[in-house]
């Protein structure tokens, strides 16, 4: 019997990390508070980051779901390292949404003086 017992012992010791790896550092559902705070930080980032002259003053970020697959914003609007930091930490503490973005050649464009994604012409 201690045959039997003791080979599942060691499973056991070996798989518990692989178990409690994902409780080591909580993350949340995205309608969680804290990922809804989370959410608006960038959100309001990209905001402050959309008000544009011509084309040229926009480029294209990808923040990742659930925030589109490719982003314009003004770089002159909005501080870059800022919007990266908060979007790392919106990964590192809620549970991301997932999809397919398609390999569809997007550019920039200021429309309307807000940054926008547009198809090229």
């Amino acid at each position: 019997m201690q045959f039997i017992i003791f080979p599942f012992f060691w499973v056991a010791l070996v798989a518990l990390p692989f178990f409690n790896a994902s409780n080591s550092e909580e993350r949340f559902q995205q309608n969680s508070p804290e990922c809804a705070a989370a959410e608006h930080t960038i959100k309001t980032l990209i905001e402050q980051g959309a008000p544009c002259e011509e084309d040229r003053d926009c480029i294209l970020i990808s923040l990742g779901c659930p925030f589109g697959c490719q982003t314009a914003v003004n770089p002159n609007q909005v501080n870059l390292q800022e919007l990266k930091t908060a979007n790392q930490h919106y990964g590192n503490i809620c549970i991301r949404c997932e999809y397919m973005c398609a390999a569809v050649a997007v550019a920039p464009a200021c429309v309307d003086h807000r940054c926008t994604v547009q198809m090229p012409k």
